[in-house]
C-alpha cells in the first residue's frame, strides 16, 4: 500500500433464492401466474409461473419478505418467507384457491 492510502475489506453475502410450484384445486399447474417478491429493502420483482406451473425467484436478500401469487381468476395467495443467505426456499405447492 502507499501511503496514505486506506485498505477496505468487502463481505459478500450470497444471494438466497425461493422457488415453487402454482396449482388449481384439482392440482394441475398454473401457466402464467404472476408471482410477486418483496424483500425488506421495499424492492419487488416479478416471475411468472411456466407450463408445469414453477416460478422463481434468484438472487434474493436475506431475511423477511413476501412472496404473493395471483392468476387471472381466484383469490392471491401471499406467503411470509424468511430466506438465509445462500439458501434455497423450495414452497412446493402452492394452491391458488377459486381455480
Amino acid at each position: 500500500m502507499t501511503a496514505g492510502a486506506a485498505e477496505l475489506t468487502l463481505a459478500l453475502t450470497p444471494w438466497a433464492s425461493i422457488a415453487g410450484t402454482a396449482v388449481d384445486s384439482a392440482g394441475h399447474p398454473v401457466v402464467s401466474a404472476r408471482g410477486v417478491l418483496e424483500d425488506r429493502r421495499g424492492d419487488y420483482r416479478e416471475a411468472y409461473s411456466d407450463s408445469a406451473g414453477h416460478f422463481a425467484f434468484s438472487q434474493v436478500t436475506s431475511g423477511d419478505c413476501v412472496v404473493v401469487l395471483f392468476s387471472r381468476m381466484g383469490e392471491p395467495r401471499r406467503m411470509q418467507v424468511t430466506p438465509r443467505a445462500g439458501e434455497h426456499v423450495e414452497l412446493g405447492s402452492v394452491r391458488l384457491v377459486g381455480l
